[in-house]
């Protein structure tokens, strides 16, 4: 039996997956990871995508302002698989984003906005200080926020959030 030519299947799945090296740079992407996440042929996708706290299973990666949710799974080697998930299209307008989060996850208006910038990529710290609030804050309004949405983990409140803006009834950016 032969091998697999795996880089055929990728690109006949459909599968939006890259490939980090060790030393954090991107050594693949699959025809459907480069035009999801808006990079070329280039040199351009040899940096390094993760970020420092991303976990071993899930990080964000942000490319021309828009914020990715990535599955990783370890490969032989030290390399990654970087599965991306979804990215953060949503409304064209953050007001239509956060009534929309209001309406369907039941949320304050200081939990959608919360909610909104998470998506985006921030951190806790970040959204405390665009918001003016302290850090415990919003960590208690994301805690709120994930019960709400019935989410374990940020990272699938994420997911959520994404699957929610881009569902076409809400507008989403084509």
């Amino acid at each position: 039996m032969t091998s697999p030519d795996f880089e055929a299947l990728l690109e006949a799945s459909g599968v939006a997956v890259a490939v980090v090296a060790p030393d954090r740079t991107l050594s693949y992407a699959s025809p459907t990871f480069k035009a999801r996440a808006g990079i070329g042929n280039g040199a351009e996708h040899a940096t390094g995508p993760l970020e420092p706290g991303d976990t071993e299973t899930h990080a964000t990666w942000t490319r021309g302002g828009v914020t990715h949710a990535c599955r990783l799974s370890p490969l032989p080697g030290g390399s990654v698989a970087m599965t991306l998930l979804g990215a953060a299209p949503g409304p064209r307008d953050r007001a239509t984003a956060m009534a929309l989060l209001q309406s369907v996850l039941s949320l304050t208006l200081a939990e959608a906005d919360a909610a909104w910038r998470h998506a985006q990529g921030a951190s806790l710290r970040a959204i405390a200080e665009a918001r003016g609030v302290s850090r415990e804050t919003v960590r208690t309004q994301m805690r709120t926020v994930r019960a709400k949405a019935g989410c374990a983990t940020g990272r699938e409140l994420q997911a959520k959030i994404f699957a929610l803006l881009a569902a076409p009834e809400c507008g989403a950016a084509s």
